[in-house]
């Protein structure tokens, strides 16, 4: 869903309409069908905002197969 255009839409909406904003937080589905976006069926969706003191680390489903080789946190340093 992130990628999706009006995804973009949604976060410029909400820095600059503070009535939206409060509806994306209490109530994303609503806010997002405004948009024209919704979650899967049967997918739960939380939204949370992100401040100059606490910031949110999401962790993305596993890849399937995927397994771990310390070597490759070389490449990513």
């Amino acid at each position: 869903m992130m990628e999706h255009p009006a995804f973009f839409k949604v976060v410029a909406r909400a820095w600059t309409d503070a009535a939206y904003k409060a509806q994306l937080l209490s109530n994303p589905a609503a806010a997002l069908a405004e948009m024209g976006l919704s979650p899967p069926e049967g997918v739960a969706l939380e939204v949370h905002e992100n401040t100059p003191k606490k910031m949110h680390l999401i962790l993305p489903v596993a890849l399937p197969g995927y397994e771990f080789d310390e070597r490759e946190w070389d490449d990513w340093t």
